[in-house]
């Protein structure tokens, strides 16, 4: 498969103005830069990551990385979306987003690892009684087999916790994905005072589908 890239989508003016959270990102060019140093990739930026682009490329990647804005709407709090590009010439607000539910309808079987450089990307909608999945449980449900996500905001300059050294360990060193994630993160708690506060490093989360294959023994 490839390896599918989705940076910095370009986000339709209407959700900026109506969501304050999506703000112009710091750091896409490190990110990326250091992701094609790794690995060939197929990269959707700017005006070209369409949700119409990703839905059609998803399927042949077996490494799909996400570097962009992930939305939760206060007004509708279960509803987790990734906010991608508009097409031309279109008014529908779901143009725009990619939601659980078309994520979910994905075949991604031959997806190893999906990861989610965005805020909150694994946080579930849980209220009471009621639950409602999140952007990595979906991907994990689509038949990916590893989504590497976060819990809360993330930093976007100078972050502690780097998915990309994840991905350089796993591809480059050959490491299992489960000890790359855990030898990323001892090396961020380490800081120059003992260790850092977790709120730069304890946002990560791996999840596994229950198919080990995909992330090495």
């Amino acid at each position: 498969g490839t390896n599918l890239v989705v940076a910095d989508p370009e986000i339709d003016p209407a959700l900026r103005r109506r969501y304050s959270s999506l703000a112009p990102l710091v750091g896409v060019e490190d990110e990326l830069a250091a992701i094609r140093s790794i690995m060939p990739t197929e990269v959707l930026r700017g005006p070209a990551a369409t949700k119409a682009a990703v839905i059609a490329a998803m399927p042949r990647a077996s490494l799909i990385y996400f570097m962009g804005h992930v939305l939760h709407d206060p007004e509708v709090p279960f509803m987790t979306t990734i906010p991608l590009a508009p097409p031309p010439r279109t008014q529908r607000a779901d143009a725009a987003v990619l939601d659980i539910a078309e994520i979910r309808s994905a075949d991604l079987r031959r997806c190893d690892v999906v990861v989610l450089s965005g805020c909150g990307s694994g946080l579930p909608f849980v209220d009471g009684m009621i639950t409602a999945p999140s952007l990595g449980d979906a991907f994990i449900d689509a038949g990916a087999g590893t989504s590497l996500q976060t819990f809360w905001r993330i930093r976007d300059a100078q972050p502690v916790f780097r998915p990309q050294d994840v991905v350089r360990l796993w591809r480059v060193e050959g490491m299992p994905l489960p000890v790359a994630v855990g030898t990323v993160r001892r090396d961020a708690m380490a800081g120059p005072k003992g260790i850092r506060h977790p709120f730069g490093w304890g946002a990560w989360t791996l999840m596994l589908s229950c198919f080990p294959d995909s992330y090495g023994e």
